[in-house]
């Protein structure tokens, strides 16, 4: 089976969903996504507590890793979702936005534009969370929600790292994540909303969009230094397609340097070894493999604390009947940032209060008890992925070389943390929840015994990342735009190309990604309908200048209407914050906000600041394109011009909406005085 689409995406996971979903948006463009894995129909995916469950059936890739000498040779199970979804489908649901300290680092690295100041508007453009803190999005596609029925055990807990002297996290330090605070999760009414739950099962609607499950893909093809399809298998035979406009991978930080490696692109003896024919010669491709590694502590519990242990239905029942109790946790329910040591200029280390005992790797004990897991959010050693053969379907191998760094600073930071976690849970708030300890040595501080415990218990958590790393040297895969280095038409957007591991969970930085990613994208298409890094456009041949000229021109295009965005953004904060207008949404009972989509500049703004969102007050929502902007911007339309001829689109509850008639002409009154002013500052 043969088929063509401008944009053939390969991977359903959590950078998949999001692209499938913003490229689709544009009505003309059409768009694949391939999935190895099918939809999520087990049970187990939507009740928040049952994903361990889910290791190692049909719905994980189930890779292992090479035997790995610093945890005493053994060989760790990585799960990774082979569902719609990914591993948003399987993970423990936590939303961690990021450490400024890791964005600036990056931008301080080389990546211009990629730093704490421009990550966060694609954050908040996912988030859709009445949290009340932490400058938070609303009306994004993922809902994030407190837990709904926290256990008592975790507020234990979190009076514990207080007599521990563990502050609580200041909910209103935007991307400083410091001290301990129960989990934000992606559920929704009690139930896990994975990506494909808030990006896809919206765009699965749109007639641009194909969705095709249970595809292996077996390599991108390549023909004349451009990537212009995939080729792929099902039960139903084998498939191809072709596309005019990019290839993006999608399939994670295994997948992705895997189907590179495949389709003739990494390092060239490699390549060699495995009869692979040449495409380019990319040896950073699989390197800088790094990962979450953690220590966990697991202890039998007193009392009831652990979800599923509970024999009968009452338990099930319950969720089913209400979606609440037990079966709404994450299992992972508080988290704690430290610092190893405190010279550091942010988190190293992090405490993670589980509801299960788990012993070895994904082995759970019998009975109620609960984990501390100790997290080296910062390794030093780094690892890599590699091809066994030519075979699409044999998993590489896979070598995160964990504790080899040459200086021993992994081991040392652990140490340190497992010290702490000691120090936690000796503390009174916790006499009345822990039994006996179930890992070896738990609570034994003596050098010898904590770096045993270390080498024969410490596993992944799960947050593979780097693989084609993002970057401006020779040791990158990809561009600050996601480009493959050397091939043109093809990107990679997911975990693989994250610049260097990020001090929290990985989901929100790959959400993040994938939707800075898709507005680059779309931005390239509108600005000259293809990708013409080949010299191209539109199909016919044109010189390297004319080429140079046609990218200059796109990118001051993108910069201008950016400015023009970035001008109206301050114009309308002004705007909302004149008298008359706060006034109009008062007496209408209205918050109002006012994004510009598809920039940096994605803001919203109501009367009476940020938090406000939280009081549950009805949303007016303006939304203003780039080029409607640039033309307000201009001064070629005015702002009552632009709601007519529906350049502008309002949103709102039905019986708001009637109260347009009062708040827009506050809104155009405040923003004609206000708006030239700005405009002359800019």
């Amino acid at each position: 089976m043969s088929e063509s689409a401008d944009y053939v995406i390969v991977g359903a996971g959590s950078a998949g969903c999001v692209l499938a979903d913003r490229l689709s948006a544009d009505g003309d463009a059409r768009v694949v996504l391939l999935e190895a894995g099918g939809p999520a129909q087990r049970a187990e995916v939507s009740i928040p507590a049952a994903y361990p469950r889910l290791f190692g059936t049909a719905l994980d890739w189930d890779y292992g890793t090479t035997p790995q000498p610093g945890l005493g040779g053994r060989v760790l199970r990585w799960p990774r979702g082979k569902v719609l979804g990914g591993s948003s489908s399987l993970n423990a649901q936590i939303w961690t936005r990021g450490h400024r300290a890791d964005y600036d680092g990056w931008a301080a690295g080389g990546l211009s534009g990629w730093g704490a100041r421009e990550v966060l508007p694609y954050l908040r453009r996912a988030e859709d969370c009445d949290c009340g803190t932490g400058d938070f999005g609303s009306g994004g596609p993922l809902r994030i929600e407190e837990l709904r029925d926290p256990s008592p055990a975790t507020a234990r807990f979190l009076a514990a790292c207080a007599e521990a002297g563990i502050a609580p996290a200041d909910p209103d330090r935007v991307l400083e994540p410091e001290g301990v605070a129960q989990v934000r999760t992606t559920q929704r009414n009690g139930r896990r909303y994975s990506a494909a739950d808030g990006y896809l099962s919206r765009a699965a609607k749109r007639p641009n969009l194909r969705v095709i499950t249970d595809a292996s893909v077996r390599r991108v093809v390549i023909e004349g230094g451009r990537a212009v399809g995939v080729e792929y298998d099902t039960d139903r035979g084998p498939g191809r397609v072709r596309v005019t406009g990019e290839v993006i991978l999608a399939a994670g930080a295994i997948g992705s340097p895997q189907l590179l490696m495949l389709s003739g692109i990494g390092d060239r003896d490699h390549l060699r070894q495995n009869d692979i024919a040449l495409r380019h010669h990319l040896p950073a491709v699989g390197e800088a493999l790094a990962d979450h590694l953690y220590v966990p502590l697991a202890f039998a519990a007193r009392e009831p604390v652990s979800p599923g242990v509970e024999s009968g239905r009452a338990e099930l029942d319950q969720y089913l009947r209400e979606r609440r109790g037990r079966l709404t946790s994450n299992i992972a329910e508080a988290l704690a940032f430290v610092r190893s040591t405190d010279d550091l200029p942010a988190p190293d280390l992090e405490l993670v209060w589980m509801l299960l005992p788990f012993v070895a790797g994904r082995e759970v004990a019998p009975g109620h008890g609960i984990t501390l897991g100790v997290v080296l959010l910062q390794p030093h050693s780094t690892g890599r992925i590699r091809l066994i053969s030519a075979d699409p379907a044999a998993h590489p191998r896979i070598d995160p070389a964990y504790l080899s760094d040459a200086g021993a600073a992994d081991l040392a930071v652990l140490m340190r943390g497992v010290r702490l976690a000691q120090r936690v849970l000796r503390q009174p708030a916790l006499a009345q929840v822990l039994g006996d300890p179930l890992t070896p040595g738990a609570l034994d501080e003596s050098d010898a015994v904590v770096e045993k415990m270390i080498r024969l218990h410490a596993e992944t958590l799960y947050h593979p990342v780097g693989t084609c790393r993002m970057g401006v040297g020779d040791d990158a895969v990809v561009d600050p735009r996601f480009r493959v280095d050397g091939i043109d038409g093809l990107r990679v957007v997911d975990a693989s190309v994250l610049p260097a591991i990020p001090r929290v969970h990985t989901h929100a930085p790959t959400v993040m990604l994938a939707e800075r990613a898709a507005e680059m994208i779309r931005a390239d298409r509108a600005g000259l309908g293809k990708n013409i890094s080949d010299g191209t456009k539109g199909g016919v041949a044109v010189t390297n200048s004319q080429a140079a000229d046609l990218q200059q021109n796109q990118q001051t295009h993108y910069e201008t209407r950016t400015e023009a965005a970035a001008t109206l953004r301050r114009a309308f904060a002004a705007a909302v914050a004149e008298p008359e207008l706060a006034q109009t949404l008062r007496e209408q009972q209205l918050s109002l906000q006012i994004i510009t989509p598809g920039t940096e500049y994605e803001v919203f703004l109501d009367a009476h600041g940020a938090h406000e969102r939280a009081t549950g007050r009805p949303v007016l929502r303006f939304e203003l394109t780039p080029d409607t902007a640039h033309e307000i911007f201009l001064g070629r339309l005015a702002v009552p011009q632009a709601v007519v001829t529906r350049q502008l689109t309002v949103k709102g509850p039905v019986a708001q909406l009637r109260s347009l008639r009062a708040v827009l002409p506050a809104l155009c009154r405040a923003y004609t005085e206000i708006a030239p002013a700005v405009r002359e500052t800019a």
